[in-house]
């Protein structure tokens, strides 16, 4: 992260010591919308590969405030976010298949089926600068061509995953805690900038969100089921045991790298 600032600044400096002799004073904010689509291990859907983040297509939202260098580079600070949900259907298709109790021999493999899944979500906060650079078109002043390269700090919110499922002979409860970890993150991306009014800008960008390795820690998951059947049909408790309840419960280390390809529509206001 040192290193991507450090980058960041050399560059500024050695841009206005360039353009010592011209004035750029203009600065703007704009504001960006549109969907966030996970791409690699975030959007994975397996439930034996700790990786895998099970998220869906989300949204984004991004604030930005641009200070120009000269006609063509601008020093950029963004804060954005994004959520995505839970993939339930992958959760639900995988925990029927999970075989869970494996490691007790005393109980034995055991699958559970027709799994009821919370709606939850991934939730990403981030703040980012770095250098954007606008090109415009040779024949059309008004559009202009953008790209960008951010860095910066994510914070990031493990979601929580409950599940129940329901059989006539079996209930059983698969709970993973949710928790909370900041890692580094960059953005890349390149864009469309078209002049409405003399102020006024529409915008569009494709961009690409990395984030590397988050680490969450003591992160409590497992499952908890019936054991020798339930006593009355239709009553799903664990005091409705026939015979001792069943857990595996483990506290552990989450690692998650993430990953979107985001597509925003916006609008920026010169000030």
């Amino acid at each position: 992260m040192k290193s991507c600032f450090l980058i960041i600044l050399v560059s500024i400096f050695a841009v206005q010591c360039l353009n010592a002799q011209k004035e750029y004073s203009k600065n703007s904010l704009s504001f960006s919308i549109g969907p966030s689509i996970p791409v690699g291990s975030f959007a994975g859907t397996n439930l034996s590969n700790g990786s895998s983040g099970f998220a869906k297509i989300g949204e984004s939202v991004n604030f930005s405030f641009d200070h120009r260098l000269n006609q063509h580079l601008v020093f950029t600070v963004m804060l954005s976010g994004q959520i995505n949900r839970l993939n339930t259907n992958a959760l639900k298709t995988q925990l029927s298949e999970y075989p869970f109790f494996a490691d007790f021999s005393s109980i034995g493999t055991r699958h559970y089926s027709n799994w009821v899944v919370d709606k939850k979500s991934w939730c990403l906060e981030s703040l980012q600068m770095g250098i954007t650079e606008e090109i415009p078109f040779s024949n059309n002043d008004n559009l202009s061509f953008t790209g960008k390269i951010l860095c910066g700090a994510t914070y990031a919110q493990l979601p929580l995953i409950s599940a129940q499922s329901f059989s006539d002979t079996s209930y059983a409860t698969y709970i993973r805690r949710k928790a909370s970890a900041f890692a580094f993150s960059y953005l890349a991306g390149a864009g469309l900038k078209y002049k409405f009014k003399r102020k006024v800008y529409f915008l569009f960008d494709l961009n690409y969100f990395g984030a590397a390795q988050f680490t969450f820690k003591n992160v409590q998951e497992g499952i908890t089921a019936t054991n020798e059947g339930i006593n009355v049909p239709g009553i799903y408790s664990f005091a409705n045991s026939v015979g001792p309840i069943v857990d595996d419960i483990r506290t552990g280390t989450v690692k998650q790298s993430i990953g979107s390809v985001i597509v925003n529509f916006g609008i920026e206001l010169r000030l």
